[in-house]
């Protein structure tokens, strides 16, 4: 090796595998804008990598947090009963409210409140029947 400088980017060139090609600089100038080139292909690829993945994380986990909110407000009302969910009843139908504990929806024909049997007031509903 004449100089330091050639041992370096002989040295560069071989450890990141980037190999000397066809045509190789033979000018201390393109030996040290070949070596800069290297070092920022090696600095930016990773970069480049850890964007993406730091993107593609931050992407499920707004996916997650998402299905997480749907899921959380499915279970949002604890007192309605498991019929609503079944016949999937407007809530201004089911919308009578038990005068004793406040529970509600109930269904448009249902006389006594489902949560603590209390009768319910009565509307043209379910007095019609």
């Amino acid at each position: 090796m004449p100089d330091y400088f050639t041992a370096l980017y002989f040295g560069l060139t071989t450890l990141t595998t980037v190999g000397f090609g066809d045509i190789a600089p033979v000018t201390a100038n393109g030996r040290l804008i070949v070596c800069g080139t290297i070092l920022a292909g090696v600095a930016i690829i990773p970069a480049q990598v850890s964007g993406f993945f730091e993107a593609l994380m931050t992407h499920n986990r707004e996916m997650e947090a998402e299905k997480m909110q749907k899921a959380a407000s499915a279970k949002k009302d604890k007192n309605m009963p498991q019929f609503y969910e079944k016949y999937r009843l407007d809530r201004s139908e089911a919308a009578v409210q038990c005068n004793t504990c406040s529970a509600k929806p109930h269904r448009a024909d249902a006389t006594f409140c489902w949560s603590c049997g209390s009768a319910l007031p009565a509307t043209e509903r379910n007095t019609s029947q």
